[in-house]
């Protein structure tokens, strides 16, 4: 008995469809999602916080800027983080479902070979990546830890106070002066040892000083 045209219709609609999405490839090797590439319809790219950082959209288009550390990622619209970033989840109610903040994948501050902190590694190699291109690889993590004794941005280091020596001092070639705080504190305490009406308080030289 041949069948009816009528229950092969309903044969073919009961077939399950291929999900879109699922690795298909239409023509040309673009995803079904994915548009053919028009670069003259692109939105115009922001500025990037380095240009290292910039790469392409979902469907390798439009230029697009990767977060940089403390960016928004995740979600419809979020970007994706930069190298060595990864996205965490926000506090509950702090942000749209599904998103977060890029942080570094290497937690804790890092000392730079250019004598600075860094919060974490990530800021220095973003550091890096800004800093003229004339010195590649100049500017490396020196170890872990912020630095000890921290370059200003000056780039000088301010005088240790109380520590120098008066001009004058170096030429008689007298010691060094104490600080002024212990030169005050060593003339009340011999007086109190001596216990004479006859020590009288005088101003004392910062040479004077470094010889008692």
């Amino acid at each position: 008995m041949p069948r009816s045209p009528v229950l092969f219709l309903l044969l073919l609609l009961m077939q399950p469809q291929p999900a879109p999405g699922l690795g298909l490839r239409g023509a040309g090797g673009q995803s079904p999602e994915c548009d053919l590439c028009r670069p003259e319809r692109c939105p115009e790219p922001a500025r990037c916080p380095a240009p290292s950082i910039a790469a392409r959209d979902e469907c390798g288009c439009c230029a697009r800027c990767l977060g940089a550390e403390g960016a928004s990622c995740g979600g419809w619209a979020g970007v994706r983080c930069g190298p060595g970033l990864v996205c965490a989840s926000r506090a509950a109610g702090a942000g749209p479902e599904g998103t977060g903040l890029c942080v570094c994948a290497q937690r804790g501050a890092v000392c730079g070979s250019d004598g600075r902190s860094y919060p974490s590694v990530c800021a220095l190699r973003l550091r890096a990546r800004q800093v003229s291109r004339a010195h590649p690889g100049h500017l490396h993590k020196v170890r872990d830890g912020p630095c000890e004794f921290e370059r200003p941005r000056s780039g000088k280091f301010p005088p240790r106070l109380g520590l120098q020596e008066p001009t004058g001092c170096r030429r008689a070639g007298l010691r060094t002066p104490l600080h002024l705080g212990t030169r005050a504190a060593l003339v009340r305490g011999l007086a109190a040892e001596r216990g004479s009406p006859a020590v009288q308080a005088r101003p004392i030289s910062d040479c004077e000083a470094g010889g008692v």
